[in-house]
């Protein structure tokens, strides 16, 4: 019985230290993403699911029915400018993007909370050009 209970405890912490260091699967068959991790982590992590180039209809479905997330938000970049290396002025075009916050928790300065949220970027063919990942102390 002594070793039994070892051996399962072992398999229980080996299972814990697993799920910390990569991408969970939860009960519901979604990813939940280890929040409390860098936002270069983070990114890597769901780069591992939606790879640049990926269609913007395959990450739809994978936000919709595989990642564990709090809410997403499409948005449009609009039209701006940029400088070249030479200093010209050139066109930036349009972007679509779909920003998801995938955690709140509290840990902010103040006690105030810090959202985790993910946005891909699209060009203007729908696939996935950007990948950010930012946390932000949520003030009133």
């Amino acid at each position: 019985m002594g070793r039994q209970f070892i051996t399962a405890m072992s398999l229980a912490v080996a299972g814990v230290l697993c799920a910390s260091c990569c991408g969970v699967r939860v009960e519901d068959g979604r990813v939940k993403v280890p929040y409390r991790r860098s936002e270069d982590a983070i990114r890597r992590e769901l780069l591992q699911y939606t790879p640049i180039g990926t269609s913007k209809e395959e990450v739809v479905t994978f936000i919709q029915n595989s990642l564990r997330c709090k809410d997403i938000d499409p948005a449009i970049r609009f039209k701006s400018w940029t400088r070249d290396g030479a200093g010209a002025l050139v066109e930036v075009p349009p972007m679509t993007y779909l920003r998801v916050t995938l955690a709140v928790y509290p840990g902010g300065g103040y006690g105030l909370p810090v959202r985790v949220w993910a946005e891909w970027g699209f060009d203007d063919v729908n696939r996935l050009e950007e990948l950010e990942v930012r946390k932000e102390i949520d003030a009133p």
